[in-house]
């Protein structure tokens, strides 16, 4: 379980640096991990990925890279990366625990199952079906910052 949890934390790292620039220039070298990077090839040991200002600026073996001055350094050996996971067919914040209720939907549990989505390498959900102001409230405020959660795509007002 801690090797999900690590590796989960991984890949939430990964996919907040696709999702959006901090405030303040930052650089974070992740070094030595296996990287997949989805197309079909074989997964990359001993890759290197340089995120500066929220976006990736470079991805390729360690002999490659070039780490800025000043970078904050992962050493990430016998991690793996790969890009977030989206999922086009959710439902959030009607379940507690085993139970699905309507009555459970409010922000918190929400919010809950969003940071459960991207917990799990989840960086995105669309949601099919619920059309209550909360949902796109959370979906506004997740477009207006850096999320800490899985972006929502909404069936209801678009």
């Amino acid at each position: 379980m801690r090797h999900l949890k690590s590796g989960s934390a991984l890949g939430v790292i990964f996919a907040a640096a696709l999702m959006g620039a901090p405030a303040q220039a930052e650089t974070t070298v992740l070094s030595n991990v296996t990287v997949i990077d989805g197309t079909g090839r074989a997964a990359q040991p001993n890759s290197g990925i340089v995120v500066t200002d929220g976006k990736i600026a470079f991805v390729g073996p360690m002999a490659q890279l070039k780490a800025p001055a000043g970078a904050k350094v992962e050493n990430l050996s016998g991690k793996f990366v790969m890009p977030g996971l989206i999922d086009s067919h959710v439902h959030v914040g009607m379940m507690r625990d085993v139970a699905q209720d309507v009555t459970f939907y409010d922000r918190a549990n929400v919010e809950a199952d969003l940071k459960t989505y991207a917990a799990y390498g989840v960086t995105a959900v669309q949601d099919a079906g619920t059309d209550k102001d909360v949902i796109f409230d959370i979906r506004k405020d997740l477009r207006a910052g850096r999320p800490q959660m899985a972006r929502v795509f909404t069936s209801g007002q678009g």
